[in-house]
């Protein structure tokens, strides 16, 4: 007896056959056959026999005369939707997710590149900044080297402040005269 594993992949080959079109006659019995046959029920995996019925079902379809013959197909045409929405449906869902594959890699290509190109940047500006405060506190505190401390900075400040608001003053009373 043939080991049920390889039942299966057999079936699968005929499938792929059957559904690319190239699929003889003899071969199309094969897999009806597989689906009118009870022994393979319990051995077959679910997709795989449904898709044997499918196979069943065209072949059958039509071949039914007499009083049964409209609801023959009708069955036929209720499993062929059925079968018809399956696909779609694993269809979508993989288009789905191959979309969002796509938009993560996108996005992480995105956020490295932004990355490159601002990191360089940040790091410039920051540099730059420490070099003004650096030179601010120098002119500030005259020929000396030592750095101001924050509250020095800030009588500093002040004291620049207040001489410029007294230049202002003087002008705008000059200008008001």
């Amino acid at each position: 007896m043939i080991e049920m594993n390889s039942i299966e992949k057999r079936i699968r080959i005929l499938l792929d056959r059957y559904y690319e079109g190239l699929a003889t006659l003899d071969e199309e019995r094969e897999l009806a056959s597989f689906a009118n046959s009870a022994a393979h029920h319990n051995a077959l995996s679910a997709d795989v026999l449904q898709e044997c019925m499918f196979v069943a079902d065209v072949r059958n379809a039509g071949k039914v005369h007499g009083e049964n013959a409209a609801e023959a197909d009708a069955a036929f045409l209720m499993r062929m939707s059925r079968q018809i929405d399956q696909w779609e449906r694993l269809e979508t869902s993989a288009q789905r997710r191959a979309m969002r594959r796509s938009l993560q890699w996108f996005s992480g290509i995105a956020a490295t590149f932004a990355l490159a190109l601002l990191l360089p940047f940040a790091f410039t500006q920051y540099e730059d900044r420490q070099d003004f405060v650096e030179v601010s506190a120098k002119v500030c505190n005259g020929s000396s080297q030592r750095m101001l401390t924050p509250e020095e900075a800030a009588a500093e400040t002040q004291h620049a402040l207040e001489k410029f608001s007294e230049t202002m003053n003087k002008g705008l009373s000059l200008l008001s005269n």
